[in-house]
């Protein structure tokens, strides 16, 4: 079975270098250090945690998500002053087999945000939409609650429902506020999916062990179940010859006992039932 993971990276404001009213960067949205910016930080975890550990996959689709501010032909917002209007967008940035060197050259091209919201509600219903595999495992970075959905955990298990197919997300939260990280570790644990949330550039590795272990345990789980479910055309034949040897086995020792037990009632002059014989010699064998 071929086990593919899509990873969605959170791209708004917030995660990178969003300006306050200022137009100074708020360090309010950069990690402890006052230097490093949660994209930073997910980077990282791409690149040493999780992609070397992701061996066992056969394919990968890496995008980000955000909204953007629509502007007219003269740069402007098409709105009023001091009124925004954004459009969700998801870009690529990697997709194909899982070739680790190809995956962390694409990781390290991904730029730091700026002014950007957060369309997780659509970017999470868009890769399901869009998905063709029987099978769905998203990963998930953010660092916020949605800014399209209210109830975005509501919304996309009722979608998952829809759709009728197996649907498993990861949440790994940076920095989210309690109101965020309820809604996301409600929608990971209610798919079968696992929720982490890291505030520090120098994380703790062994938050992930037990994400990777359900991801190990998961597929190692599917494999078995796929085959145990398909009987090759070759084990079929192989059964069958076996049952006709161990058929045959039994008729020729049937025929054994039938010759000697023969012997005996010619000898008593009673009547012999062949078929009746046979039948109950089997079944004692």
């Amino acid at each position: 079975m071929s086990t593919h993971f899509n990873i969605l990276i959170d791209a708004s404001g917030s995660m990178g270098l969003l300006k306050d009213k200022d137009g100074n960067i708020d360090v309010n949205y950069l990690l402890p250090d006052g230097k490093t910016t949660r994209t930073e930080l997910v980077k990282k975890i791409l690149i040493n945690s999780i992609i070397p550990k992701l061996s066992f996959v056969d394919s990968l689709s890496i995008s980000t998500f955000s909204s953007k501010v629509i502007l007219n032909d003269f740069g402007k917002p098409k709105l009023k002053a001091n009124q925004k209007q954004y459009y969700p967008d998801l870009d690529d940035i990697y997709k194909g087999d899982y070739t680790i060197d190809n995956i962390t050259f694409s990781l390290n091209k991904i730029t730091v945000p700026f002014d950007a919201g957060t369309p997780l509600s659509w970017a999470l219903q868009y890769t399901i939409n869009t998905s063709k595999k029987d099978e769905i495992n998203i990963i998930v970075f953010s660092d916020g609650d949605a800014s399209d959905e209210v109830n975005f955990d509501i919304v996309f298990l009722n979608r998952i429902s829809e759709i009728k197919k197996p649907c498993k997300i990861y949440f790994i939260g940076i920095a989210q506020n309690e109101e965020a990280k309820r809604k996301s570790e409600n929608l990971a644990v209610k798919t079968g999916g696992f929720y982490v949330n890291l505030e520090a550039i120098n994380y703790d590795e062994t938050a992930f062990d037990n994400m990777l272990f359900e991801f190990n345990t998961t597929i190692i789980s599917n494999e078995l179940n796929e085959n145990l479910n398909t009987k090759p055309k070759i084990v079929e034949d192989v059964s069958v010859t076996i049952e006709n040897k161990i058929e045959s086995n039994i008729i020729e020792e049937v025929k054994k006992d039938i010759t000697v037990e023969d012997e005996v009632i010619q000898k008593d002059n009673e009547p012999l039932d062949l078929k009746k014989q046979v039948e109950e010699n089997t079944k004692s064998l």
